[in-house]
């Protein structure tokens, strides 16, 4: 029973120290959500929809899922208030999420995985996304891109501390995507 508990007590360590860092490519600023706060206090109101752009059909949960992404970003921001129909909004937003999948960075980190991260693998996150916004007559077009890689390889549990953590890493560039997008529509003039 000793030796059950020691052996499933190494493993467990050695998972939980194997070395996985993220780095952020950083290509957008880092956005407060001060920075997007409105210059008065009226609200401009908001209805966006998003779908994904993946080349295979998206159900409606996935394009939520990204609607949820944006609207939790207005939400936060406390910018403006959001709204269930295009016909209540003073600003529509018809977003696109492109999806990058990379297939064979799972066989990679299955294989990194097996040696105990002796091997290397590393797996790169593309966030893309892009709007067409409209304000009545005032409407902009919008491209933003970002990434992480995480890397997995066992020399990194040096590097570890100093390094984002690589999910957290993920959420955070997907956050401040949007973030770029609502600062970008209130510094061209769309939310006032």
């Amino acid at each position: 029973m000793h030796k059950q508990l020691l052996s499933a007590s190494l493993l467990s360590a050695a998972l939980l120290l194997s070395g996985c860092a993220g780095f952020k490519a950083n290509n957008l600023p880092e956005i407060g959500y001060d920075k997007l706060q409105p210059p008065s206090d009226a609200r401009t109101k908001i209805f966006s929809q998003w779908k994904l752009e993946s080349g295979y059909p998206a159900n409606e949960a996935i394009n939520a899922s990204y609607k949820r992404q944006f609207d939790d970003v207005v939400a936060k921001s406390d910018c403006c208030t959001l709204v269930g129909s295009a016909a209540e909004a003073d600003v529509v937003v018809d977003g696109k999420a492109y999806a990058e999948a990379n297939p064979a960075a799972g066989l990679a980190a299955t294989l990194s995985g097996f040696t105990m991260t002796v091997l290397p693998c590393w797996a790169t996150l593309n966030v893309h996304i892009s709007a067409d916004v409209n304000r009545g007559d005032l409407s902009r077009a919008y491209d933003l891109r970002d990434s992480a890689t995480m890397v997995i390889w066992l020399p990194m549990i040096v590097a570890m501390p100093f390094t984002d953590n690589p999910f957290k890493a993920e959420k955070e560039i997907n956050e401040n995507a949007y973030k770029n997008l609502v600062f970008r529509m209130k510094t061209d003039g769309l939310i006032k």
